[in-house]
C-alpha cells in the first residue's frame, strides 16, 4: 500500500486579543478583568506552545487574532513574539473582519517598526494581504499548498464566494495536499440575517472547493464540516481558545488536525481533528426558575440544581439568569444576595440578572368586560400601554412596571422595590470573601 502524504498541523482562530474585558457585561472588577485578558493572551502563548508540544508542522489562524484595528501595541507585539517563538514552525495567518489588513492595522507596514520588539513581522509569518484567495506553499513543504484571503476593511462580506470555486482547480497538483483558511459563516439555508453573515457559504459549497481541508473562522464554537453528500470532513471550526464575552459558554479549545492523502488511484483524503483545551477557565449560564418558589431556601435549591447539572467547578465563570414569576413573599434584591452568598467561594466570579423575572400576580381579572371600577380603568390602560409597539420601547417598560407595583399594592396592600429592571454597573464577584451585593440588582445587562 502507497504511504499517504501527511500533514499536522494546530488550527486557532478568534483569539479576539485585545478585547475589552472591562467592559464585559460579566460585570468584572478592575482587578479581575485585567487579569482575564491576561489569560486570554496566555492562553494564545500556550496554544503556540502546544504546536511544538504535539510535533506539529505549523499552524493555521483564519482570523480575529486580535478583536480590532486599534490594539494595543503592547498586545500586539507579545502575539507577535508568541509566533515567532514557533519559529521554524509557519504560520499562516488570514486578517479576519475584526482584525483587516489596513494601514492602521496591526499588520500594516507603518506599525511593524513599533511592534515585535522593533524586528518587524515574524520571519515564520506567512501572511495573506489579498482580499483575492491566493495559494501559497508550505515553507519545507513542497506537497502542501495554503489558500487565503484577508478582509481589507473592518466590515462583513455578504456575497457567498464559495458559490464558485474561489481557485482554479485545475492548478491544484493532485498528488499534494491542499490546505485552505476561511473566515466566514457557515448558513446552509441561506437564512442567515444579513447583519450577521460575515462572508457566508453552506457545507455543500464548501465540500465543492478544490481543498482537502479548510480551517474556517468566526463562530467562537468548535464544529466540523462534512460534506452533506458523504458525510467526510471537509473543514471545521476550532471556535476561540479562552472564552471573553456572554455568550461564549462551554468548553473553548484550540484544534489539532491531521490530514493524510492517498493519491490513488482513486485519490482519497482522511481528516481526523481533535480539541485541545489551553484555558482552565469556563463560562457556565444557568437559567434559574424561581416559578413556585415561594422562599428564598426554594430558590436557592433551584440555583444548586443549575449549578450541580451544569458541573461549574471553582475555577470557573458563572452567570445566572433568573426568570419566571416572583413570588409575593421574594423580592429580586433577595435573590441577588442569596446567590452572591451561595455562590461565594464555589466560582471564581459570578453575575446575577433578575429581567427574565415577572410578578406571580393575576391581571387577567382585572382586564375583562367593561369595568368601569378605578382597578379596572387603571389595569387596561396600563396594559395596552405596555403592549402597544407604537410606544416607545422605554415607555412601554415604564407602564408594565407601574401595573406590577399597581396590582401588587391592590392584592396586598403595600408597594414593594421589586420590578426596577437591572440597574447598570458591574455585577458582584463570588470569589471567596467578596461581598454581595448592595446595589438591587448586581448586574450590567439581561444575561442575553
Amino acid at each position: 500500500m502507497t504511504q499517504p502524504l501527511s500533514v499536522r498541523f494546530l488550527q486557532i482562530s478568534d483569539v479576539h486579543l485585545g478585547a475589552s474585558t472591562a467592559a464585559s457585561r460579566l460585570g468584572y472588577p478592575l482587578e479581575r478583568a485585567a487579569q482575564r485578558a491576561a489569560e486570554v493572551q496566555a492562553a494564545f502563548a500556550r496554544a503556540m506552545r502546544l504546536a511544538v508540544e504535539e510535533q506539529c508542522d505549523g499552524v493555521l489562524l483564519p482570523g480575529d487574532l486580535f478583536d480590532g484595528e486599534a490594539v494595543d501595541d503592547a498586545v500586539a507585539a507579545a502575539a507577535f513574539a508568541a509566533i515567532r517563538e514557533l519559529a521554524p514552525l509557519p504560520v499562516f495567518l488570514t486578517p479576519g473582519n475584526h482584525d483587516p489588513y489596513s494601514p492602521e492595522g496591526p499588520y500594516g507596514v507603518a506599525r511593524w517598526r513599533l511592534l515585535a520588539g522593533g524586528e518587524g513581522p515574524p520571519a515564520n509569518l506567512v501572511l495573506f494581504r489579498d482580499e483575492r484567495f491566493v495559494t501559497v506553499p508550505w515553507p519545507g513543504r513542497p506537497d502542501v499548498t495554503v489558500t487565503g484571503a484577508a478582509f481589507l476593511r473592518p466590515t462583513a462580506v455578504r456575497e457567498r464566494r464559495l458559490q464558485q470555486p474561489v481557485v482554479d482547480p485545475a492548478s491544484l497538483a493532485p498528488d499534494r495536499i491542499h490546505l485552505a483558511l476561511l473566515h466566514g459563516s457557515r448558513d446552509d439555508s441561506g437564512l442567515l440575517q444579513a447583519h450577521k453573515a460575515t462572508l457566508p457559504f453552506s457545507a455543500a459549497e464548501l465540500a465543492a472547493q478544490p481543498f482537502d481541508y479548510v480551517a474556517v473562522g468566526h463562530y467562537h464554537s468548535s464544529a466540523p464540516i462534512a460534506d452533506p453528500a458523504t458525510g467526510e470532513v471537509r473543514g471545521g471550526y476550532a471556535g476561540m481558545p479562552a472564552f471573553i464575552g456572554l455568550d461564549e459558554e462551554g468548553e473553548k479549545s484550540v484544534l489539532l488536525v491531521e490530514v493524510d492523502l492517498f493519491s490513488g488511484p482513486p485519490r482519497r483524503r482522511v481528516v481526523r481533528a481533535r480539541n485541545r483545551v489551553v484555558d482552565p477557565r469556563r463560562l457556565h449560564r444557568l437559567v434559574v426558575d424561581v416559578t413556585g418558589r415561594r422562599d428564598l431556601e426554594q430558590a436557592r435549591a433551584a440555583l444548586v440544581e443549575q449549578y450541580e447539572r451544569a458541573g461549574a467547578q471553582p475555577v470557573d465563570v458563572v452567570a445566572v439568569r433568573f426568570q419566571g414569576r416572583l413570588a409575593a413573599e421574594l423580592g429580586r434584591q433577595e435573590l441577588s444576595e442569596m446567590a452572591a452568598g451561595w455562590l461565594s467561594g464555589r466560582c471564581w466570579h459570578a453575575a446575577a440578572w433578575c429581567a427574565g423575572i415577572e410578578p406571580d400576580i393575576d391581571v387577567s381579572r382585572f382586564l375583562e368586560g367593561e369595568s368601569r371600577t378605578l382597578q379596572g380603568l387603571f389595569a387596561r390602560e396600563l396594559a395596552a400601554r405596555a403592549g402597544d409597539p407604537a410606544v416607545a420601547p422605554r415607555e412601554r417598560e415604564i407602564a408594565r412596571r407601574a401595573l406590577a407595583y399597581g396590582i401588587e399594592a391592590l392584592e396586598t396592600g403595600r408597594i414593594r422595590r421589586r420590578w426596577e429592571p437591572d440597574v447598570a454597573g458591574p455585577a458582584w464577584s463570588a470569589a471567596a470573601g467578596d461581598a454581595p451585593p448592595t446595589a438591587p440588582e448586581a448586574s450590567g445587562g439581561d444575561g442575553t
